[in-house]
């Protein structure tokens, strides 16, 4: 892949990366009359209003938008959705195969457990 299709690649990543913050940000905030648009340097707490809840749902879509798995440690080190773009764009090398994840081993049963737990009747959760 050249140059340009990584840069194309790299700017398609940050336009879905910041429609995904600004739809978060929409929904934390649907009272106001008028937000600050969100870019890549826009501060996640002061200027777009993410507090550590928000943070969570906004790592969990952007793992299920992109098909990675970002660090925890990001949860809290991140300032800007630029710090999200670089961690989205390093873990691509990294992320599993759909495949892989179809297929993944289920975990076993605990010792000492039987059946389902009451919250969950398949006995998959």
């Amino acid at each position: 892949m050249g140059a340009g299709s990584a840069r194309h690649s790299s700017q398609e990543t940050s336009a879905a990366l910041l429609e995904v913050v600004r739809r978060l940000a929409k929904e934390l905030h649907a009272q106001r009359t008028h937000t600050a648009p969100a870019t890549l340097d826009s501060a996640l707490d002061r200027d777009l209003g993410f507090d550590s809840l928000s943070r969570v749902e906004l790592m969990a879509r952007i793992e299920h938008a992109f098909g990675v798995i970002l660090s925890d440690q990001l949860l809290a080190s991140a300032e800007t959705p630029r710090d999200l773009l670089r961690a989205v764009l390093g873990a691509h090398t990294a992320r599993r195969p759909a495949a892989a994840l179809r297929h993944r081993k289920r975990p076993t049963a605990r010792p000492g457990r039987r059946g389902p737990s009451p919250r969950c009747s398949t006995g998959t959760c």
